[in-house]
């Protein structure tokens, strides 16, 4: 199936665009713009639609080539104005508001504030209304039932209008409200703290949601989450913390290495520090500037005393990758020591793989698949998903070794899946190397090179 080609088809505003064009960047992309309806294509509509023709030919005039400008003015109650067609949306959308009983005008602008998709409860408990029924709305096409008790807005610009039409401080108070409602999920309620104006509360919410979202290895969730919290300058420190682990986990690291010597810049005490010097010197690994990661460990020893288990865990690596073999081992014993006497799970099973990884480039194949075994046994039980995607392929590469293909092959497909599953860059890469080398043993070499590409 990785062969098979895909047509992704999107619309956007033109608001939108950039992002779009940011995300797809390096691919393929072919832009259709939209233009605005011909005067005959507009005319044809607005008869679909049965206005009356006085009626039709002023909307179809005014619209400009709008649909949904058009399909809204055509739409007016019965009784209104021909002449008095509002020229835009917001004006014909404001027109409409004006004319609502108050309790429903006030549940739109609940609904704006509330976000693309409202759920009944929420739009009652915001409104402070239990029993309110949307059926006004509906009926005049400002909201549109999804499903049952969610409901969302006819059209993205409608929303808009009414959203605009408030006046800031009752878009700010709304806000308050919608986040003291939603206070359950940190990351929607953090939301509307921002658009409260209240930031230090928003950069706390993003934050706590910017963790659980971390521990549920949901990386990007947890990047973007920690990058909002420290856009707003309240606990920078440790958003930028979270922010440089979520960057190494997806591989960014460049990004990654930025992040960590901004909070070195700023970091309130040795402890920051120490995170600081550690986080870079992993961006450094996964860099391959090996000198450079050694040079930020050497300052990381100097302010622990050498009682760094994560420090002496990447030492490991980096002597592994250089080829100084006999130092790996006795640095990866050294951070299951430290990780041992302190109870650290993680790097408990961070150390074991290291381990195997000495055994591995030794050579020692038979020695090694078990170590990499108890680690994904102990990364599995503990929940570290991010230390078991990268091990893996690992098992996969010396049950090759061992001429056991059928186990080569099961672990580098797991690993892939998984890889895929996390979003886990540097995991995906390391599986495509071991289903590449287990293909080309199997004598299967197209496949070999389609994952090696």
């Amino acid at each position: 199936s990785r062969a098979l080609p895909i047509l992704l088809a999107l619309t956007t505003r033109v608001e939108g665009e950039e992002r779009w064009r940011h995300a797809l960047a390096g691919q393929t992309v072919t832009r259709l713009e939209l233009e605005p309806l011909a005067p005959d294509a507009a005319a044809q509509l607005a008869a679909r639609l049965g206005a009356s023709p006085s009626l039709r030919a002023r909307a179809v005039e005014r619209a400009g080539g709008h649909p949904l400008l058009l399909t809204e003015m055509l739409r007016v109650p019965a009784g209104d104005d021909d002449s008095s067609l509002p020229p835009t949306v917001h004006g014909l959308i404001q027109g409409r508001l004006d004319r609502l009983p108050e309790v429903d005008r006030r549940a739109v602008q609940v609904a704006a504030a509330l976000g693309p998709r409202v759920r009944l409860g929420d739009l009652r408990a915001v409104l402070e209304e239990p029993d309110y029924a949307p059926a006004r709305l509906a009926e005049w096409r400002l909201l549109r039932q999804l499903e049952r008790d969610v409901y969302a807005f006819t059209h993205a610009l409608v929303r808009d209008a009414v959203y605009d039409a408030l006046v800031p401080e009752r878009r700010r108070g709304l806000h308050a409200a919608c986040a003291a409602h939603l206070d359950r999920d940190p990351a929607l309620a953090a939301t509307h703290h921002e658009r409260a104006g209240q930031s230090e509360r928003a950069a706390e919410r993003y934050l706590e949601a910017a963790r659980r979202a971390f521990a549920d290895d949901r990386y990007e969730d947890a990047l973007d989450l920690a990058t909002r919290s420290s856009v707003l300058g309240v606990a920078r420190h440790e958003a930028l913390r979270l922010r440089g682990e979520a960057l190494l986990v997806l591989g960014d690291a460049t990004e990654a290495e930025e992040t960590f010597v901004a909070l070195r810049r700023e970091a309130p005490d040795d402890a920051h520090r120490l995170r600081a010097l550690l986080g870079r010197a992993e961006a450094l690994r996964i860099a391959n500037r090996w000198d450079h990661a050694l040079d930020a460990l050497d300052d990381a020893d100097a302010l622990s005393g050498g009682r760094s288990a994560r420090s002496h865990y990447l030492r490991g690596g980096i002597y592994f990758a250089t080829g100084r073999l006999e130092e790996c081992g006795e640095a990866h014993a050294a951070a299951l020591e430290v990780a041992r006497e302190r109870g650290d799970v993680e790097l408990m099973a961070r150390a074991s793989s290291g381990a195997a990884d000495a055994l591995y480039g030794s050579g020692r194949m038979t020695e090694a698949a078990p170590r990499y075994e108890e680690c994904i046994a102990r990364s599995r039980e503990a929940g570290l998903l991010g230390v078991e995607v990268v091990n893996r392929p690992m098992l996969s590469i010396v049950s090759v070794f061992l001429l056991e293909l059928d186990a080569a092959r099961a672990h580098a497909d797991a690993s892939l899946a998984q890889a895929r599953e996390l979003s886990h860059q540097r995991g995906e890469t390391l599986a495509h190397g071991a289903a590449s080398l287990t293909a080309l043993h199997a004598g299967d070499a197209e496949a070999s090179v389609d994952h090696a590409l």
